[in-house]
């Protein structure tokens, strides 16, 4: 009777998660309704910005069934729990076949195996539920990090093409100041060479201009250059 009365007590246990499985059969409808939905939208979408807003509905969805996984993963547990201390208590009677007579443990199977297979089952449902969602989400997110990659990919292109251009102004802009610097040298220069020249050697002013030209633009250049290469070691 001790054994009757557990096996009746573990039955009852475990008929507590089916209730909670039959109220999950609407929700999880619902729930993969929603994933349905937003994976076509998925597939429609085009560009950052509605691929974010489809990830974020992906995640929102996400969190409700974590959130539903959370508060019944407990009572299915049970439930498979107290199901097989029923067999085992039902294993403990040694039942023998009497002609006539139904034994008990067919009897409590074709009740409680149905109901316990409707709450494995629909806690399967859930878990799948779960699973499709993560990797919808982990396609999604590749999709978006392909996109910023490609985005970046441009930024960076873009931005060589300007550091080219602003080498090229930069070396134009450094041919002027050889030239620049150059001239005002050589007019310098030359107010203090051109008397000494014409009055010690008789040399006439244009040619010493003229020679002093070259040397004074090879001087200038290896200057600037020597300057920019302790500006870019220094960095």
């Amino acid at each position: 009777m001790r054994r009757l009365c557990e096996i009746d007590t573990y039955r009852m246990l475990a008929l507590m998660a089916y209730p909670v499985a039959q109220a999950h059969g609407p929700v999880l409808g619902g729930l993969e309704q929603r994933l349905h939905e937003i994976l076509d939208e998925m597939a429609r979408a085009s560009g950052a910005a509605a691929e974010r807003a489809v990830l974020e509905r992906m995640t929102a969805l996400s969190r409700e069934v974590e959130r539903l996984i959370d508060a019944n993963a407990f009572r299915f547990a049970a439930g498979k729990a107290y199901h097989r201390i029923v067999q085992q208590r039902l294993a403990e009677l040694h039942e023998a076949s009497i002609s006539g007579y139904q034994r008990l443990t067919p009897f409590l199977e074709r009740r409680l195996g149905p109901a316990m297979a409707t709450c494995a089952a629909t806690e399967e449902r859930v878990e799948s539920l779960a699973r499709r969602l993560a990797r919808a989400i982990d396609l999604l997110r590749t999709r978006i990090d392909v996109a910023l990659e490609a985005q970046n990919q441009e930024i960076l292109e873009g931005m060589a093409e300007r550091t080219k251009a602003q080498l090229r102004l930069q070396e134009t802009v450094e041919g002027l100041s050889v030239v620049a610097i150059s001239y005002y040298a050589l007019s310098v220069l030359a107010k203090v060479v051109e008397p000494l020249a014409s009055h010690l050697f008789g040399i006439d002013e244009a040619v010493v201009v003229a020679v002093l030209a070259p040397i004074v633009v090879v001087l200038v250049w290896l200057g600037l250059r020597r300057i920019r290469a302790r500006i870019a070691a220094g960095r």
